[in-house]
């Protein structure tokens, strides 16, 4: 078997990024969880290979051996907020390496959240994997610059 392709993962909660990184598994390896607040902060200096100091959230590997090879958005995010979040990533010098944004299709119905965490987070899941699949067939996960978000 493989090992897990190395991604990052932003969401609002850290129990629900818990069940979400679990359900990534084995494809994935969730090695940072940003917080949705910490953001606009944290993403570009993990995206430049740096762990913020102190982190918005403890959860995901740490491993930073193998750099990661996307960024996925919780269901929190809707498509202009990661439009917002990438133009401010990626202006100006020094902007970080370019990986792909997978985050939920806001269009797309989805399961109740309200007492159903782990199903909602289960299907969200299988959509992040689904999109991240199509990526690496397409080779935009094998290396850098692979400039693209997509919503599933």
């Amino acid at each position: 078997m493989a090992p897990p392709t190395p991604i990052l993962a932003v969401g609002a909660q850290e129990a629900m990024g818990q069940i979400a990184i679990e359900a990534m598994k084995p494809e994935f390896e969730v090695i940072h969880f940003t917080l949705r607040a910490a953001v606009d902060d944290e993403i570009p200096l993990l995206l430049r290979g740096e762990v913020p100091s102190p982190p918005s959230s403890a959860i995901g590997t740490g491993n930073w051996s193998v750099p990661p090879r996307a960024i996925i958005f919780g269901g929190a995010f809707t498509e202009e907020n990661v439009k917002e979040l990438k133009a401010k990533v990626y202006n100006g010098e020094g902007s970080p390496r370019k990986i792909p944004w997978v985050a939920v299709d806001g269009s797309k119905p989805r399961l109740q959240l309200q007492g159903n965490e782990k199903n909602y987070m289960a299907d969200i899941a299988s959509r992040f994997k689904k999109g991240l699949a199509e990526l690496k067939e397409e080779g935009k996960l094998d290396s850098d610059g692979a400039d693209e978000v997509k919503y599933t």
